[in-house]
């Protein structure tokens, strides 16, 4: 025999609990679904409902909540749990979705406008406004130097703190380092580029350049020597007698026994494929 606790509630199941449990018992519900009274009070618990049957005040459709009128109730499926959701429509227009549970426990009064329109919310007057320019790219680009640099639990701590690279006094504000960058031409295409690769990030020594250029001046870039030149190999696929443009075919090229010069002047063959 099934073991009516444990066994799982279908969504028809739970549909009818949702729709009766203002106007019917918990008797009545269990025995309606074959369910002992506790799986069905384990179920109330589990999908946020008022457990005081008769006198629960749930809000209809059209009902307002503070600045939020109602206009849809339905359930979500949110991990292994159905909730109850309601599709509301705000006194400045905007629909706005939440838990039914959040709205009728004044949890939420609005879609965000009333809050987003006070005074002491807006710019400096927010007591945790500091800039204004967090989700800025630039943003991001320096907190990648500040953590490089300070951070030794950071991956790259030991390419630049750990040999004593730092940032100088100056761009540890956010807002000096913002200021050197919109006057030295910064755009979201570009990089930071330091100049002397052993040096610390400072105004004298940084420089924004495109990523592709970065490359040249990393320690580790592979320096290829050919026709008495000595060049990385990403500026002699630049090169006019240079064939190929990738670094796969000139790797493949060295290891089948082939010369540098003849390796980078032989074009590539053009596979025909039959299908």
């Amino acid at each position: 025999m099934v073991n009516r606790l444990k066994k799982k509630w279908s969504d028809e199941e739970i549909k009818f609990l949702i729709e009766n449990y203002t106007t019917m018992t918990c008797k009545e519900i269990s025995k309606h679904l074959n369910r002992t009274t506790k799986s069905v009070l384990y179920q109330f618990h589990k999908l946020h409902l008022n457990n005081n049957y008769g006198k629960a005040t749930i809000p209809n459709i059209g009902d307002t909540i503070n600045q939020l009128t109602i206009e849809e109730i339905y359930l979500k499926n949110i991990g292994s749990q159905n909730k109850r959701f309601v599709k509301c429509k705000c006194s400045c227009g905007q629909i706005y979705e939440c838990l039914l549970t959040k709205l009728v426990n004044n949890i939420i009064k609005d879609c965000g406008c009333i809050e987003q329109t006070r005074p002491d919310m807006l710019g400096e007057n927010n007591r945790f406004y500091k800039h204004g320019k967090s989700f800025d790219r630039l943003m991001s680009v320096w907190s990648g130097m500040i953590t490089r640099c300070n951070n030794k639990k950071s991956i790259s701590y030991h390419n630049y703190g750990g040999r004593g690279i730092m940032v100088c006094d100056n761009w540890l504000e956010y807002l000096n380092f913002y200021n050197w960058a919109m006057a030295n031409n910064y755009q979201n295409n570009l990089t930071l580029e330091r100049i002397n690769v052993n040096g610390n990030y400072c105004p004298e020594n940084c420089k924004w350049i495109p990523y592709a250029e970065q490359y040249l001046n990393k320690r580790n870039s592979r320096k290829i020597t050919a026709w008495n030149e000595t060049k990385c190999l990403i500026e002699w696929f630049r090169d006019e007698r240079v064939k190929i443009d990738n670094n796969a075919t000139f790797e493949y090229r060295i290891k089948a026994g082939w010369t540098i010069e003849r390796a980078l002047s032989q074009p590539a063959r053009k596979l025909s494929r039959s299908y």
